[in-house]
């Protein structure tokens, strides 16, 4: 009721790019960026027309959250990547919500949506998340929508020469 997702494209980078200059420290601890390109035009043009690619060819699909009150301000996105079909029915969730609108139930919204369009959309079975152990807020968000976990990976991710282990939840849907 209190969102608007989309789908952006190359015509809306300046607004990714807006949303990502405000908050590239904070995503910066749980993500590789590359910190010089990710502030250019240019690289949020060339990442808007790949996710584009990916979605025709439905293996990953990213929304953008606005607040309804305001179309023009990117508070935070929700995707689902490496989409299988067939066998499998699975995806690999991600989000990033800027922190100026965390814990007032926009992201648990988003999230709610995705899970719902990729069954409908996609015939997904199972939704997996990978969280950083020390990430309380989104080991809350995610088992408070019904993930469980079911395991630990070690070193599963490299961000600035430094392996991270990660906690793996998932949910069927």
């Amino acid at each position: 009721d209190r969102l608007m997702l989309r789908i952006c494209t190359k015509k809306d980078a300046p607004l990714v790019l807006s949303f990502y200059d405000r908050n590239l420290e904070e995503f910066a601890k749980y993500e590789p960026l590359p910190m010089l390109e990710a502030r250019t035009l240019s690289f949020h043009e060339q990442c808007l027309d790949f996710e584009e690619k990916e979605f025709s060819e439905m293996k990953e699909v990213r929304f953008f959250l606005f607040k309804k009150d305001n179309p023009m301000e990117i508070i935070g996105t929700v995707s689902c990547r490496n989409i299988r079909h067939a066998f499998y029915a699975s995806a690999e969730i991600g989000y990033k919500m800027d922190p100026r609108f965390r814990r007032q139930g926009y992201m648990s919204e988003a999230i709610s949506f995705m899970l719902d369009y990729v069954k409908k959309v996609h015939g997904l079975h199972r939704v997996e998340a990978y969280v950083m152990p020390d990430n309380e807020a989104s080991l809350g968000l995610l088992t408070g929508l019904g993930f469980i976990k079911e395991g630990y990976l070690h070193d599963k991710l490299c961000l600035d020469n430094v392996w991270y282990d990660h906690v793996l939840l998932t949910k069927l849907i």
